[in-house]
């Protein structure tokens, strides 16, 4: 679980990305559900900075992780400001000033001590309702 954790801090500043690399396993590692294309090393980093130069006080708060085997489950909820464009699902975005609240869940197997694949889930909805892209269903009256 420590290599799990350091994946999580070393994309927190101060972002030590180095160790992104040496974490996973060579010639690369399956990202399954990778968002916008990032499915290998390089465009996993590229898409940590993209995302953190969007939101630079971006923070992530492991909620859970349970490790079983060779596999590691991680709930997280990342927290920040989006203060320059981002990409997301829908596009790229110019700067909200809007406060984002993200959930979501990883699972990486690990092969001789690096991340060897990893499933991505996340709330991409919530975070487009967040932005302001998407609008919020009406709520029934109370």
């Amino acid at each position: 679980m420590g290599l799990i954790l350091s994946f999580f801090r070393d994309a927190s500043p101060p972002r030590d990305y180095s160790r992104l690399k040496q974490g996973t396993a060579r010639p690369a590692s399956a990202r399954h559900s990778a968002p916008f294309g990032a499915n290998n090393r390089q465009a996993r980093e590229q898409s940590i900075k993209a995302f953190r130069a969007g939101a630079p006080d971006l923070h992530v708060t492991i909620d859970d992780m349970i490790a079983e085997g060779d596999k590691v489950a991680l709930r997280w909820t990342t927290r920040g400001t989006e203060r320059g464009s981002v990409r997301t699902p829908l596009g790229v975005t110019p700067a909200t000033e809007r406060a984002i609240d993200i959930p979501g869940i990883n699972i990486f197997r690990v092969v001789n001590g690096k991340i060897a694949e990893e499933w991505i889930v996340w709330d991409t909805l919530g975070w487009a309702q967040q932005l302001g892209l998407v609008s919020r269903p009406p709520q029934p009256a109370k």
